[in-house]
């Protein structure tokens, strides 16, 4: 049976046509209303309907604000597929995207302001017909572990994605605070959600860092926010610092979300003493699933501190041993496998790859977990943040857990190195907090009090920064080659 026609743009157009003057988007220095949003993505697609036809590939790079959005939305009336690029990729990321994708067309020069605002909704050309099952984006992955993969994600798996996420959500004329690069997919996944709930995405693309991210949500009044799981830890720090030193937090927030890297129950036990008006929403994700694939209820919190919740509608969870190819039970684990309607068509020009990311199960996540006896999913590591010290299994996030729990630290990572006397050993990478202090003997006897002998880290390296993806997940090659730099 064929599917009914879905355009992922023309149900963002039509969610705003009850309130034409409310605020979409907010740099932090002016808002743009859905009338005026419309009125340049009318422009912008009569400025492409000569040079975007059914199916084309249009690269669209970020840090341009709304300008980028605008783009996606006009190539998706055209019928092209977004491809989104960062506002810097250069070098062999950003030749790999363009000749993976085969892009006709490479959007990019102009500024935020830079679009036409002339006309309006009325003069907007037709939308070109695609179906529910058609190609919107090729997603292009971090490349965190390898080479990036274009992920083919079709309108209905976008829209579905944005919807399952809404039903535990309860977005509602919010104003949500995003401070990642606008090309990632949580960004997307955001611009969608603010769409369909009638929100305000406030989003800002130059990173902030500690107190500086906190205060400028604050400054913004926003009443959301979605970000890495270390940018809750700088939020519920600083409110906490502001509240020791005698000075009241005025926090409009009634929801926080985490997503991209595991956001540990000492991060949310923080937020829930320091932000007890607002929710804390622990969200797992994948590209592949169209963005989110579990979420952890903030009504469920206390009970389940820790797991990343269950499937949004449209998905499912399978545990798989795939050493005995069998699924497992409660408790057992296994590696976590998605299964359900909204998964991705594959990576755009790799068969091998789409075979292996596969299986009779459903698709292959790569990462660790367990369901627990009441069908919540816990995450234990990523198969490739698993690794043997003589003989025994580590795992990376263990050890960064308890790292974080140690004052000095801003953030951290361990990475599994290779040495010519003891073989594969943990090295931990460390950021300091402005001001504090590394001493390794403290380090070392606070860590053997909470961490097996195989975990403790053999090696610790100063970095200035942790390389992170824009959604918070650790690069890990370039952490490796940054290690291996420093032990030269």
């Amino acid at each position: 049976m064929s599917s009914p026609f879905l355009n992922v743009a023309d149900r963002v157009l039509d969610a705003w046509t009850a309130n034409p003057d409310g605020a979409v988007f907010d740099d932090g220095t002016s808002a743009v209303s859905a009338r005026q949003f419309v009125c340049m993505a009318s422009a912008r697609q009569r400025g492409l309907a000569k040079a975007v036809r059914l199916g084309d590939r249009v690269v669209i790079k970020a840090g341009r604000g709304v300008s980028y959005f605008v783009d996606m939305l006009a190539v998706w009336r055209l019928g092209g597929v977004v491809v989104p690029l960062s506002a810097d990729a250069a070098g062999e990321y950003a030749d790999h995207v363009l000749t993976i994708s085969g892009a006709q067309l490479t959007l990019g020069g102009e500024a935020a302001g830079g679009l036409d605002e002339s006309g309006g909704p009325e003069d907007m050309p037709p939308c070109v017909q695609t179906g529910t099952d058609d190609l919107a984006a090729l997603l292009f992955t971090s490349g965190s572990t390898g080479a990036p993969k274009g992920v083919m994600l079709s309108h209905g798996v976008l829209f579905r994605n944005c919807l399952g996420i809404l039903d535990v959500l309860k977005m509602d004329g919010d104003r949500l605070f995003i401070n990642i690069p606008f090309n990632f997919t949580s960004a997307i996944c955001h611009f969608l959600a603010c769409a369909f709930s009638g929100s305000t995405l406030v989003g800002l693309e130059n990173k902030l860092f500690l107190a500086d991210l906190p205060r400028t949500m604050l400054r913004l009044g926003a009443t959301a926010f979605g970000g890495a799981p270390v940018q809750l830890r700088w939020i519920a720090e600083t409110f906490k610092g502001l509240a020791e030193s005698g000075q009241p937090v005025d926090s409009a927030l009634r929801l926080v979300m985490s997503s991209g890297d595991h956001l540990s129950v000492e991060v949310i036990d923080l937020l829930r003493q320091v932000v007890p008006a607002a929710g804390v929403y622990t969200v797992y994700g994948l590209t592949e699933l169209g963005g989110r694939f579990c979420i952890l209820d903030a009504a469920d919190v206390a009970q389940h501190a820790g797991s990343v919740g269950k499937p949004i509608r449209g998905l499912g969870v399978r545990i798989v041993d795939f050493d005995e190819g069998r699924e497992v039970g409660p408790e057992i684990a296994g590696e976590v496998v998605a299964c359900g309607e909204l998964l991705c068509a594959g990576y755009y020009g790799d068969p091998d790859r789409t075979a292996a990311l596969f299986s009779e199960w459903g698709l292959r996540t790569g990462d660790i977990g367990f369901l627990d006896t009441d069908g919540f999913l816990h995450l234990t590591g990523r198969s490739d943040d698993v690794f043997k010290v003589n003989g025994q299994k580590v795992a990376a996030n263990v050890i960064n857990g308890a790292m974080m729990r140690l004052e000095p630290f801003v953030d951290c990572a361990a990475v599994a190195m290779e040495t010519p006397m003891f073989g594969t050993v943990p090295v931990m990478a460390y950021a300091l907090k402005p001001g504090a202090v590394f001493n390794k003997g403290e380090t070392l006897r606070a860590l053997r009090e909470m961490l097996p002998q195989n975990h403790i880290p053999h090696r610790f390296v100063e970095v200035g920064q942790i390389p992170r993806t824009g959604s918070g997940k650790v690069e890990r090659h370039t952490l490796r080659r940054m290690l291996g730099e420093a032990s030269a």
